[in-house]
């Protein structure tokens, strides 16, 4: 006979145990399925009306009865770092079968100091203050609401928090002259935070410090500890320093409960005179909060002070975190501040013999001028600083194809290729070899070009819009133009592909000479698609707008022309192409190219589009484009109203009829 494991068993006897001691109005509900959240919990009060207060749990349950091992919980710390991210505070459970007890703790409350390193869990312990008894929903409600009303963005300044100072003396000084010191320090910040030894006010966040460690704690929901590990302050470094430390604390953990101006604030005046400016995981806390508040200026000015006060070098890895400046929108001045900043990081670098951090500075800064500024000539140079004093730049593939990137963009599409080459050669993974044959396109080497997306193609699970795209453009010039390679022109090109006023037999020997010139003449191809337009040659036009598109990614009208004639196409071969054609046009141009499509589709005649199916094809059109990533494009459809009544059908395995 089949048998119900006892843990399934366990499992509803803590759920049964969990519901039986919390108060009959309120609710609780499971997770399906369970993510690392068993559940949550919304309180109602005693009339049924419901106060909005919601709590996240998770129960585990054991049959252990030796007590110490059985109120002991060991989770992933990903899982604990998970539950300190949630915006909702997590409750852990624990259900002790043996004596039908329930035991509580919040997991903000878990202190993670101890297990960093190379331990991947963490040991909690359940103590018998936690205990759930028949006071425990009320404390818990009251620690919600303050919780809600704490995290409220409006809060009111000044904050009141408590200073709790348990050992009467705290490294050779008495507590309460600690407390003077620390009330002195925050005369600064008078106008954000408060402190009261003895106040009643049950939302007041409580700083117990202790010879091992400063925590600012807000009843479990939300916590910081800082610890001193082998630091002793001298009787002079109580007085200069720990106060700013234990502000510096206030400080995060206003931080983690999203209060950023005001972490920002006390941060600002504190963080120099206090000991973690040689602490990086506390440094790191403090910047990421100072560019979150957009206080770029303050935040560079904090790292100037490393370098000035010689600091340096022992914080290196501080500058291997450009993203949280390159995500960020700086203006000319900061941005300007930020560059001498680390110019002077790698100068200091430099003076110490310290080559190999100089060429961080130097290939961060590349990397900030070059995706977030577009100065690619600097960027470039930036590059070559990096790989000229620390030589194993050019040993690494991602160096290589970021150089490729900058050189393609530089219109250098020869030297990007043999860049994208040399990284692959090093390990680059796959897709850098579409890159390398879209630079050798666009370098003139047509047939090395498709010979390498076909490789490319073969060797992933699944090819991008754009590449598919360049395919066809390449089969193109090689079948019909018979180009193999040629000398790119694009100047010459274009002046020849200048048809205005000229008789169309005129106009087509124009465009001919200038794809000779440059088979990738943006203009010449889009003249091409005009003239096939006109002679209700849709498909052929639609290759032609296709191919001007992809030459010059932000023609939004070749772009919009190209979908028309899918429109108008009776070729089941070129109505497939619409997925990835909308998709590449959406990508480069973004909403320009909805808005140029809906304009040209209003153009449309009455008679040849209805009113009511010009809005329908417009907002399918927008709705797909959005959605892209999310829909399967090998099975896309467009289905809009024809005047006469019927639909009309777009996509693959269907004609436009």
């Amino acid at each position: 006979m089949p048998m119900r494991p006892r843990s399934h068993q366990l499992e509803d006897e803590s759920w049964k145990a969990f519901h039986k001691a919390v108060p009959s109005h309120w609710v609780v509900r499971k997770s399906q399925p369970d993510y690392g959240i068993d559940g949550e919990v919304e309180i109602f009060d005693e009339s049924g009306a419901s106060t909005g207060l919601i709590f996240f749990i998770q129960l585990k349950a054991t049959d252990e009865t030796n007590k110490k091992k059985a109120l002991c919980l060991r989770l992933p710390i990903t899982i604990v770092d998970y539950y300190k991210a949630l915006q909702l505070p997590v409750l852990l459970i624990k259900y002790h079968a043996p004596t039908e007890q329930i035991y509580i703790k919040w997991a903000s409350e878990i202190d993670l100091y101890y297990t960093r390193g190379k331990s991947k869990s963490v040991n909690i312990h359940f103590f018998e203050e936690s205990l759930w008894s028949k006071d425990t929903p009320i404390r818990l409600t009251e620690n919600i609401k303050a919780f809600r009303k704490f995290r409220d963005p409006r809060i009111l300044v000044p904050v009141i928090l408590k200073i709790s100072l348990p050992e009467d003396v705290v490294f050779s000084v008495p507590a309460s002259i600690l407390e003077s010191y620390i009330r002195d320090a925050s005369q600064s910040d008078a106008e954000i935070i408060s402190f009261e030894s003895n106040t009643l006010d049950l939302i007041t966040p409580v700083i117990k410090i202790t010879n091992k460690s400063i925590q600012v704690d807000f009843y479990g929901l939300s916590s910081v500890n800082l610890h001193f590990r082998k630091k002793v302050y001298s009787k002079e470094e109580v007085k200069s320093r720990l106060p700013h430390d234990v502000l510096i604390g206030v400080a995060i953990f206003f931080y983690r409960l999203g209060h950023y101006a005001i972490a920002s604030e006390i941060l600002i005046r504190h963080i120099t005179q206090s000991s973690f400016m040689n602490n990086l995981e506390m440094l790191t806390k403090v910047l990421r909060c100072l560019v979150f508040s957009k206080k770029f200026r303050e935040a560079i000015t904090i790292l100037d002070k490393i370098i000035e006060d010689g600091n340096y070098y022992s914080l290196q890895r501080l500058f291997l975190l450009p993203t949280l400046f390159q995500r960020s929108r700086m203006n000319d001045t900061e941005s300007e501040m930020y560059k001498k900043l680390i110019l002077k990081a790698a100068d200091s670098a430099k003076i110490n013999g310290w080559n190999e951090v100089a060429a961080v500075n130097y290939y961060n800064l590349a990397n900030t001028l070059g995706i977030r500024e577009g100065k690619l000539t600097e960027a470039m140079h930036y590059y070559r600083m990096a790989s000229k004093h620390d030589h194993t730049y050019t040993k690494r593939d991602y160096f290589w194809t970021e150089i490729g990137g900058l050189l393609f963009h530089l219109d250098k599409f020869t030297y990007s290729a043999r860049a994208y080459a040399k990284g692959i050669q090093l390990g680059a993974p796959v897709n850098y070899m579409a890159l390398q044959a879209d630079a050798l396109m666009f370098a003139g080497r047509y047939r090395e070009s498709i010979t390498l997306f076909k490789k490319y193609e073969e060797a992933v699970d699944k090819v991008e819009s754009e590449w598919i795209l360049k395919i066809i453009t390449l089969d193109e010039i090689l079948k019909n133009l018979k180009i193999e390679r040629q000398v790119r022109k694009p100047i010459e090109a274009m002046a020849r592909s200048n048809v205005k006023g000229l008789l169309l037999e005129q106009s087509e020997k124009r465009i001919k000479e200038a794809l000779e010139l440059d088979a990738l003449s943006g203009l010449a191809w889009f003249n091409e698609g005009v003239h096939k337009v006109d002679r209700e040659n849709f498909c052929g036009a639609l290759l032609a707008f296709l191919i001007a598109g992809l030459v010059q990614r932000n023609d939004v009208e070749a772009w919009v022309n190209a979908v028309l004639c899918i429109i108008n196409c009776k070729d089941e071969k070129e109505t497939a192409l619409l997925p990835f054609i909308l998709e590449v046009a959406y990508f480069t141009n973004q909403e320009c190219f909805i808005q140029q499509f809906a304009k040209k589709i209003e153009e449309q005649p009455d008679e040849r589009m209805s009113s009511l199916s010009k809005a329908e094809i417009i907002n399918r059109i927008g709705s797909i484009v959005r959605e892209f990533g999310k829909i399967d494009k090998e099975g896309l459809t467009l289905r809009y109203i024809k005047p006469d009544g019927t639909y009309g059908i777009i996509g693959k395995n269907n004609k436009a009829n």
